[in-house]
């Protein structure tokens, strides 16, 4: 168990450095066409006829992809004051079925994701004109990456146990 931990946190690690490069580009790309739009619009007076709808998937895709980092660094919100409280065992298996409930559900949102992705590959965005399978895209790779920070974290929760 212990190899395939160290495997899961190696690639973990991978996904997690390329996932904190793409945020640390999305970010400042989404807040530049934020004010530009909102100087454009308010002193101007010639609103930029495509950045809300770049912004918006742009935020789409920081959501998806902060959520991956978040579940890394176990950084989503949680009822701690319960589950301290618990036997060290019941806690255990308590975090095994929580983790267990997420993982269904990023998996439900990569297939789901996916299918939805394929489905609009020829839809063009009316303000940008980029296929839609860009901007659905965030929720498969986000999910994909949050199931690969999740792993190593299950694996560590079931090795604790034995």
């Amino acid at each position: 168990m212990k190899t395939l931990n160290a495997y899961a946190t190696a690639i973990a690690d991978f996904t997690e450095r390329i996932v904190e490069a793409a945020l640390t580009v999305f970010m400042p790309m989404l807040t530049v066409v934020v004010v530009a739009q909102v100087i454009a619009r308010y002193v101007v007076k010639q609103p930029l006829s495509w950045s809300e709808e770049f912004s918006r998937y742009m935020l789409v895709w920081v959501v998806y992809l902060g959520m991956s980092v978040a579940i890394r660094r176990q950084g989503h919100m949680g009822f701690t004051l319960f589950r301290e409280r618990l036997s060290p065992r019941l806690r255990r298996v308590i975090v095994f079925v929580s983790e267990a409930i997420v993982a269904m559900v990023l998996v439900f949102l990569l297939v789901g994701g996916f299918r939805v992705s394929m489905a609009n590959m020829t839809q063009r965005s009316p303000g940008l004109g980029i296929p839609m399978a860009l901007a659905y895209g965030a929720v498969p790779i986000g999910a994909l990456a949050g199931i690969i920070q999740l792993t190593p974290l299950i694996l560590k929760t079931h090795d604790r146990g034995n």
